[in-house]
């Protein structure tokens, strides 16, 4: 052999190839000090340990956790595991007959993270016996190797990657739950949001940051997705053979408006009225509609999560880990916004931009990438700058945003809603089969992608935009209702019209 290393290698190779009777042979020559490698060292420790003491995971288990193969009546070929635990040794030997050679390494890693967690509870017990730091410390370092031998990280080439995505393709699933699309005017051609990804969505005060984030979650709420086993890749199917779907789970984290308040908004979304008039709806009247819009939530938006009040990273975390254990899962974060969390606006070491830094930065990789979720951070700009002539250029940019050498670094998605009317601007320019045209601003905002990483960024796209029920919709439909050059505030759609936008 070329060296210790190789040999140990090829002994353990031959255990494990031709069982009990093999080791048997190895173990009158072999002992563990003979292997120089810590990893085979413990490898071979509990293939020892697996002789003496045998198994306690049993035929059930193994079946649960590998897709073994079936023979031609569809049962599981079962005969490779043997009526005794201790039978360890020469189940592998048959298993490695019947077995693709990813479901051999499987089994044997099952019996050694069973080793290393028996052991593991050998040591806590001599440490707890212990009176004295000194000899716990000794008891701990001796059991130190063991602690990660079985962690052992599959790793993938690009074309095993690409082989696995192929075979998503032909099941139907690439993307049918990872990429989250949307069906909003204009974004829908440009924002893709994927897990462990952060889209923001930032621009002045009173443009529409949280409306365009309300409309989002709105959206994306409805969506239906298959299930699919998060082991095996394949849909989960029902009773009836059909694709068991779900909804997608969504959580909007309000630091701004009362949990009240942000399903009020979605209320008057729903029932074509403004926030006052609701207001004002005589209190049976409004209480009908609201059993009429909770049994709507209920049905179309059954994973739908508000949380409201001070908020810290830590309390975020809470919140999205209690969502994620009762739906199995999160698709969405939103974060409104994220200049109220305690950790950016409380006094503490480092300037706010540091702070604001330091909240994206753990968003990203704390959050989004850790639930491997997709995360939405609304954020507030930083004051306009004025050109030579001294003239306010109110455009949002990623220079404007606060902490922008974070933010803008961190996140998949930056989009900017800006809206002339709050400056107050009374008209625009936008250009129409070539030609420019002097618009009011009213009913007009405007839509910036000024990041995407899986797409193109674009500059101020106009789009349709009806303030009392704060909705954006098609340029196209603001044309056909006549309101292109209207500031009507007094303005409602009808019955039908409200229907088609």
């Amino acid at each position: 052999m070329v060296s210790y290393n190789n040999a140990a290698k090829a002994i353990l190779s031959i255990i494990l190839n031709n069982g009990e009777r093999a080791f048997e042979e190895a173990s009158t020559y072999l002992k563990t000090e003979h292997f120089i490698k810590i990893q085979y060292k413990v490898i071979w420790d509990s293939a020892q340990w697996l002789y003496d003491e045998g198994s306690t995971i049993n035929r059930i288990t193994i079946l649960k956790d590998l897709e073994v193969k079936k023979d031609s009546e569809g049962n599981p070929n079962a005969h490779f595991l043997g009526q005794k635990p201790s039978d360890f040794l020469y189940n592998l030997k048959s298993f490695a007959q019947n077995e693709p050679i990813d479901n051999i390494a499987d089994y044997a890693k099952m019996m050694l993270d069973e080793y290393v967690v028996t052991k593991n509870c050998e040591m806590c017990s001599l440490v707890m016996a212990e009176k004295t730091a000194g000899k716990q410390i000794k008891i701990i370092e001796e059991y130190a190797p063991i602690w990660y031998a079985s962690d052992t990280k599959k790793y993938q080439t690009a074309s095993d990657i690409l082989k696995e995505m192929a075979k998503d393709a032909e099941k139907g699933l690439l993307n049918r739950d990872r990429d989250i699309k949307n069906s909003l005017p204009f974004l829908s051609e440009y924002l893709t949001m994927t897990p462990a990804n952060t889209t923001v969505i930032a621009g002045d005060t009173g443009h529409g940051k949280s409306s365009l984030a309300l409309q989002l979650v709105y959206d994306i709420a409805r969506q239906q997705v298959p299930v699919i086993d998060p082991d095996t890749r394949k849909v989960v199917l029902d009773e009836d053979f059909n694709e068991k779907m779900r909804n997608r789970t969504v959580l909007f984290l309000s630091m701004e408006m009362e949990k009240h308040e942000v399903v009020g908004k979605l209320f008057c979304n729903r029932f074509n009225m403004s926030w006052l008039e609701m207001k004002a709806l005589p209190e049976k009247e409004f209480a009908k509609l609201a059993d009429e819009m909770a049994e709507i939530l209920s049905n179309e938006m059954p994973n739908l999560v508000i949380e409201s009040g001070d908020m810290s990273l830590a309390d975020c975390k809470k919140h999205i880990a209690n969502v994620d254990k009762k739906f199995g899962g999160i698709d969405i974060v939103v974060f409104d916004h994220i200049g109220l969390l305690s950790d950016v606006y409380e006094h503490g070491s480092g300037k706010e931009h540091e702070r604001y830094k330091y909240v994206s930065r753990h968003i990203k990789m704390k959050i989004a990438v850790k639930m491997n979720t997709h995360c939405i951070l609304l954020s507030q700009l930083n004051k306009a700058g004025q050109d030579s002539r001294g003239k306010i250029d109110h455009t949002p940019t990623v220079d404007r945003l606060f902490g922008s050498s974070g933010i803008k670094q961190d996140a998949t998605n930056v989009v900017f809603v800006y809206r002339e009317a709050v400056l107050p601007q009374e008209t625009t320019v936008i250009k129409k089969g070539g030609k420019a045209m002097q618009i009011s601003t009213y009913f007009i905002s405007r839509l910036i992608v000024a990041k995407s990483r899986f797409g193109e960024v674009t500059s101020a796209k106009p789009i349709g935009f009806i303030p009392y029920i704060q909705r954006f919709v098609p340029l196209s439909k603001i044309a056909e209702l006549g309101l292109i050059n209207s500031d009507d505030s007094k303005f409602r759609l009808t019955k039908e019209q409200f229907a088609n936008i």
